[in-house]
């Protein structure tokens, strides 16, 4: 009987045993909260708000995209017509003396 308690002993504390037994918990419990109800809605609410997170940032861009191609037209109008330093689509820079 002493033989079979030290096997066993030796078997409960082996790390091997006790990661795959933890293991196995782990997925137990992971499947029960992945398949909950609140988990799902949480989820479900995340990714909605990284959506609108992702649509305003593109928003966000695209205006600033249009703002900086309304003040190239305008410096390029002002070149041509003669009102700037600028040339074309070269815009020249001086700096103040």
């Amino acid at each position: 009987m002493k033989g079979r308690r030290s096997i066993l002993h030796a078997f409960i504390t082996n790390p091997k045993v006790l990661s795959f037994v933890g293991g196995a918990v782990a997925v137990v419990i992971g499947k029960k909260i992945a398949k909950s109800e609140k988990t799902r809605q949480f989820c479900v609410n995340t990714l909605a708000k990284g959506m609108m997170i992702s649509d305003c940032a593109k928003e966000s861009y695209q205006n600033m995209k249009e703002e900086a191609h309304d003040i190239y037209v305008d410096a390029k109008n002002k070149a041509a017509e003669g009102d700037c330093c600028c040339s074309g689509d070269k815009i020249e820079t001086h700096e103040a003396e």
